[in-house]
């Protein structure tokens, strides 16, 4: 449509009373923003009112007077990014919980981190470590590193045949946690499936596990994937552009 002929106007939306109608308003401030519209209203419908009502049906049913309505409807949402701009002042006041940590200084919630180092120094019992220490809570990790309180871990395995991570659990732990979730590259590959996180179709399968462990109230707080190389196939490491949309899930996941 061509809404030039509302530049410079005052708009008001009067959306019908149904849920299109409804869904309708927000792309349609937009289309009214990009066109220059001076102002932009909308008309906050009065409960009970026949689906799909609008304008064109029997006013009875509105129960209200048309023009009080107009008179009363609420200036849009400036719908540009502008509505995200704050002063540091506000921020400075704004009313947001700090961040926890899992792990005391250097691990905190809605974090990221990488553990590296060269292949066969121990990577793999570190973080299986890390794990335990994690889903056990209120202990140390490495004797050192104060773990508060215990939280659901999910640790994805990308090499270890099943009995060796077995042996490597039963070594690190007498009796492993409940709140310790892991999935076995070695069960995924007898059931024919693979995991490749670079995949975006792998992503959605993964997003649609952790939909799934929430229903059963057994969503994991942290997740630990073992390793990037092994679950993560035809990517360079080493490029940015190629791991773009890696990064973009990981984002989102955290």
């Amino acid at each position: 449509a061509d809404w030039s002929p509302l530049k410079d106007r005052n708009v008001v939306i009067w959306p019908d009373a149904d849920e299109p109608g409804l869904n309708v308003i927000k792309p349609l401030v937009r289309a009214l923003n990009d066109a220059g519209a001076r102002t932009i209203q909308i008309v906050q419908l009065p409960e009970g009112l026949p689906k799909g009502w609008d304008l064109a049906d029997d006013l009875i049913a509105l129960g209200r007077n048309p023009e009080e309505l107009l008179a009363s409807a609420t200036e849009a949402e400036d719908p540009t990014l502008a509505r995200f701009v704050m002063t540091a002042a506000e921020l400075a006041n704004l009313d947001v919980p700090e961040r926890e940590l899992i792990i005391d200084p250097w691990l905190p919630c809605s974090g990221l981190a990488m553990i590296f180092a060269k292949r066969g120094v121990g990577k793999t019992y570190l973080t299986l470590s890390l794990a335990i220490e994690i889903a056990k809570g209120n202990t140390t990790f490495l004797g050192h590193y104060h773990v508060p309180k215990s939280r659901r871990v999910l640790y994805i395995d990308g090499e270890l045949p099943l009995a060796e991570l077995k042996v490597r659990m039963r070594n690190l732990c007498s009796a492993p946690p409940e709140n310790l979730l892991l999935i076995s590259s070695e069960q995924l590959f007898r059931n024919d499936e693979r995991l490749n996180i670079h995949d975006e179709a792998c992503q959605q399968k993964i997003d649609q596990m952790l939909s799934s462990l929430e229903k059963q109230d057994r969503r994991p707080e942290l997740i630990i994937i073992d390793s990037l190389s092994t679950l993560s196939s035809g990517v360079d490491e080493n490029d940015n552009t190629a791991l773009e949309q890696l990064l973009k899930w990981f984002m989102e996941l955290r």
